[in-house]
């Protein structure tokens, strides 16, 4: 016969057995989650259990807006052009031209001599050429789909998206020349400038058209010429701007071009119309946003004390010639580089990445001058800085 109290005594020792399983599952539950989360990089101290409870597990290796997702070295003793290609980092030097990923990692490489490498990609292309030497290569889907050893020393070269290539060349008895070749490395023409010295050429991907920007420099005065060539090599169109050089120009939508020198940028087509024209102080850089709007980083009179440092404002301009100003940098900028509706903004040690609103999305500070920066995608970006390339998460 069982007593009533000893009954009872084992009916609690029972429930007091499962709340200790259950604390003890908990425990162990517990330990191998903090494990995990420390293996996996997560700081146990910045945990937030309110926020783990609310909002979930935290997402392992999601990368910080600035973030510096990898940085490997480089020798900058050594001639050294750098671009991007579908997603790869190029690396040309004078022995050879490499696909490295994100993480520094050769994934394809071809050893070819070139002096003072100079390398560009438009589309699937990449294009490395010899300057102030006379080799050239293409490369696709990482095969060299053609190479030439050019009679002239390459002053300047560019690809476009479907592969047609442009070289400015010195030639005897002119100031230069500029040769064009199809995707295959078929000649297409030569047009040669006895006034002019050329400065760069490049094939229009929206029009059989090649654009030439050439100066003319006579005693104290220089004048720029931004001409259009068919594919016959004759001069379709020619405008002139007289007391500035002008060095860089690209291709907006509906024939429409943009050009722009030290203080001055510009928008013509094919018939010479010239749609707007800006002035400024002094333009520090520019580039293409969209194929409807120039980006440009420009220093203007603000009424800045002696001791106050200058500012650069970032602008845009459409294609009816609405400046819109988007953000501003203390001191110079050195490049602007625009992809996908994110403009880098290069002030030399330091980085700011904006949108197409003006809303900063990150920065990168380096320990070296910066000399270039190029996108990976839109939300990766590779910072080439003078003995080192960073690769940073923008957003």
């Amino acid at each position: 016969m069982e007593f009533p109290e000893k009954a009872g005594a084992r009916e609690h020792g029972g429930k007091y057995g499962v709340i200790a399983s259950l604390l003890l599952i908990v425990a162990v539950i517990s330990i191998a989650f903090l494990v995990y989360m420390k293996s996996q990089g997560v700081d146990l101290k910045e945990l937030n259990i309110r926020e783990l409870i609310t909002k979930g597990m935290p997402v392992v290796g999601k990368k910080e807006a600035g973030e510096v997702i990898a940085e490997f070295k480089y020798n900058p003793e050594e001639p050294t052009g750098f671009t991007t290609n579908n997603g790869y980092i190029v690396k040309c030097a004078q022995d050879g031209i490499w696909l490295l990923d994100k993480n520094g990692e050769n994934q394809w490489s071809k050893l070819i001599a070139l002096n003072k490498p100079m390398v560009k990609s438009a589309g699937s292309y990449i294009m490395a050429a010899d300057m102030g030497g006379k080799d050239i290569y293409v490369i696709k889907d990482r095969t060299v789909r053609w190479s030439e050893k050019l009679d002239n020393v390459i002053i300047n070269a560019d690809v476009n998206s479907k592969g047609y290539v442009s070289v400015a060349t010195e030639l005897e008895g002119y100031k230069g020349a500029v040769t064009v070749y199809d995707s295959h490395g078929n000649w297409i023409f030569t047009t040669a400038r006895a006034e002019d010295h050329i400065l760069s050429a490049r094939v229009l991907s929206s029009s059989p058209m090649v654009l030439i920007t050439s100066v003319n420099i006579s005693g104290d005065s220089v004048a720029t010429n931004l001409e259009l060539v068919d594919m016959y090599g004759k001069t379709q169109a020619a405008l002139t701007r007289q007391g500035e050089i002008i060095p860089s120009a690209w291709e907006l939508k509906d024939g429409w071009i943009a050009a722009a020198g030290s203080k001055t940028v510009l928008c013509f087509n094919s018939k010479k119309d010239i749609r707007w024209e800006h002035s400024f102080d002094r333009i520090y850089s520019t580039a293409v946003l969209s194929d409807k709007q120039v980006v440009a980083a420009v220093k203007e009179e603000d009424g800045a004390g002696l001791f106050d440092k200058a500012e650069a404002h970032i602008k845009t301009i459409d294609l009816k010639g609405e400046v819109e100003d988007l953000y501003s940098v203390k001191g110079k900028v050195i490049n602007l580089k625009a992809h996908d509706g994110i403009i880098a903004v290069n002030t030399g040690k330091e980085v700011h990445f904006i949108n197409s609103k003006g809303e900063f999305k990150a920065d990168y500070k380096s320990k070296t001058d910066v000399d270039d920066v190029f996108f990976l995608s839109k939300s990766e970006a590779v910072v080439i800085a003078q003995n080192s390339i960073a690769v940073i998460n923008i957003e």
